[in-house]
């Protein structure tokens, strides 16, 4: 028993020693952080827009939504938007309850629009209006191709973090020996999202919409950890 109490007590010793070993070869570490704002002309238009029916008859208010739905869509066509620009987003029906009895039912439609054609905004908002759409969900500005923007932005964003490590080395009268660790944050895009709804844009029906598409935001970040030296 006693010899092996020596052995642990021998055993841990050792550990806390390699441990203290350990700390005092680990090298000198600075972090620094990176980020990169880039901003893009949008190049293509996303629209969600709603045909809501209500009706005693379920069939009735069905009918009544598809024969809406088809002049929304001959309105889209009229701007100048072919069929594969545009799909059904969302069909929901479902009933309308007053005092735990069904009074009704409503059926909500929505069309999603995706297209390049950014000057047929205020035209589409406008056409889809005139045709009997109830809400204009959301409209979103985006580029076409988001991966390669998020490549140029992480590049940016690891040449601004190395400047920054180049400069902090010199004024510190330390040397850069290598890079220990690298992570990037997650990279993502900002848009412009204008939000209209037909009640507070009954102005619209006649006229075209005016709608700026605007600037896309895309931001990187990356994460840097060097080791480092005395220069002296």
């Amino acid at each position: 028993m006693r010899f092996l109490n020596y052995a642990i007590a021998a055993f841990l010793t050792f550990g806390m020693a390699q441990t203290g070993i350990s700390k005092e070869n680990e090298p000198a570490k600075l972090m620094v952080n990176g980020e990169a704002r880039l901003h893009k002309p949008a190049e293509k238009m996303m629209v969600r827009i709603s045909v809501v029916t209500q009706d005693a008859n379920s069939e009735k208010a069905v009918s009544d939504n598809n024969v809406k739905m088809q002049k929304v869509i001959e309105a889209l066509k009229g701007v100048g938007l072919t069929q594969d620009e545009y799909k059904t987003g969302q069909f929901n029906i479902h009933p309308r309850y007053s005092d735990q009895t069904i009074k009704g039912y409503e059926v909500i439609n929505s069309l999603s629009v995706s297209t390049e054609k950014l000057k047929l905004a205020g035209d589409l908002i406008a056409a889809a209006n005139r045709a009997g759409v109830n809400s204009i969900d959301s409209i979103q500005f985006t580029v076409k191709d988001v991966r390669a923007y998020r490549a140029e932005a992480l590049q940016t964003a690891a040449a601004n973090a190395m400047a920054d490590a180049q400069t902090l080395a010199q004024a510190t009268g330390v040397k850069l020996v290598r890079v220990l660790e690298l992570n990037s944050g997650s990279a993502g895009e900002s848009f412009p999202t204008p939000r209209y709804n037909i009640l507070s844009t009954k102005s619209f029906a006649g006229d075209s919409t005016p709608i700026e598409a605007g600037n896309v935001e895309i931001v990187a970040n990356v994460f840097m950890i060097y080791e480092i030296s005395s220069t002296l």
